[in-house]
Parts: structure tokens; sequence; C-alpha cells
């Protein structure tokens, strides 16, 4: 019997910690590993590229589809099409949906706004982006913003709180470049326009 007390306190004291996770206990050794590839996936997702150009085309294209398609249909992606648009208004936050179908697969883009009270009764205001693939939540993006006196929020990309890699990382990033490269050619042609108006009216104001 003394054999067995002492065996059974061995065990007890070698058996590494737990911790109790809602109705789950799991040891420090597995959360460790779950922190690690945690972390290892959020690194990741940086390193890809994918949520500046997640954010980014969200934010400067998807949500003005509309507007492209009417005054400047050269830089609407041939790849992209905007299947529905809404936005909703709560109690303390706001948010946009856009259904896009991107190179022939389903995305929904959810950009929601969150507003709260510091203990000191300062607001503060931070923002999430969802990114849906195929009807799967694959990425969620903390953001930040700030805010002028004069001049609407401007927010910025931070971290992801969820990151499924996949093929829709390489889709998204591709369409992104193409995107972006539509919108520098423009910019250059105005310009190279814009330089060529130039010239034409100081040669007629000299009589060159």
């Amino acid at each position: 019997m003394l054999f067995s007390r002492r065996s059974s306190l061995h065990l007890r004291e070698s058996a590494p910690d737990t911790i109790v996770k809602g109705n789950r206990i799991v040891t420090t050794n597995e959360e460790a590993r779950i922190l690690e590839e945690v972390e290892r996936r959020k690194r990741r997702a940086r390193e890809s590229g994918i949520i500046n150009s997640a954010f980014s085309l969200f934010r400067n294209d998807l949500l003005h589809y509309d507007a492209w398609i009417k005054n400047c249909p050269e830089l609407v992606h041939p790849e992209i099409r905007i299947n529905d648009k809404n936005r909703t208004v709560t109690r303390g936050d706001w948010s946009e949906r856009v259904e896009a179908t991107i190179r022939g697969n389903r995305y929904v883009f959810t950009f929601r706004e969150i507003t709260t009270s510091m203990p000191d009764g300062e607001p503060f205001t931070y923002g999430q982006l969802h990114v849906d693939f195929q009807g799967r939540k694959v990425m969620a993006i903390d953001c930040t913003c700030e805010q002028g006196e004069s001049v609407a929020r401007m927010w910025t990309p931070g971290d992801v709180s969820a990151f499924i890699e996949g093929p829709w990382v390489d889709e998204v990033n591709f369409v992104f470049a193409d995107v972006t490269r539509l919108h520098e050619e423009r910019k250059r042609r105005s310009h190279e326009e814009a330089r060529k108006q130039e010239l034409t009216n100081l040669k007629k104001n000299f009589g060159l």
C-alpha cells in the first residue's frame, strides 16, 4: 500500500500542469504549442502581403465599384463582379458588406466599425474586416483609425485575429496587384495628357 501511495504521488507531481479552457482541460504544453502555431500563422499572413491586399482591395476598389464602372470602366478588373453591397447601422456601430465574385469564386468582405467607451468615459473606435471565401471565414483583420477635426476617419490595417491559408491568398494578392497596375497606368496616362496639354498651352500663349 505504501508503494502504491508513493507511486500515485510521483505521478501527480510529474504530470504537466493543466488549464481549463471552456469545457476542455489542456496542458500547458498544448497551450504553448497552440500559441506558437497561432503566432506562426499570423507571421505567415503578414509576410504573404494578404493583409494589405485584402484591406486595400476592399477599401479602395470594391466599395467604389459602382462609381468605377460608371465613370472609369477601364479601372474595373475584368475578373471582379459585385453581386451585392449593403450598409447596416446599429447603435454604437455600423458595417459594410460586399459580396463579390473574384476569378469565379465567391467572396464576402464585411467591415465593421465599433465604438465603445473607455473607463474614463472617452469613446474608443476600432474596426475589423472579415473575409469569407466560398462561405467560410478565412481572415479577420483588426483595424485602427485616426480622425482629425475636418477629415473622415483614416483606417489602417493591423494584425489578424483569424487566418486560414488557402488558394484564396494567391488569388486576392494577384487581383490586387493587377488592380494596382490598372490604376498606375491610368495615372501615368493622365499625367502624360496633362503634360501635353500644358506644352500646347505654352506654345499658344507664347506664339511658338
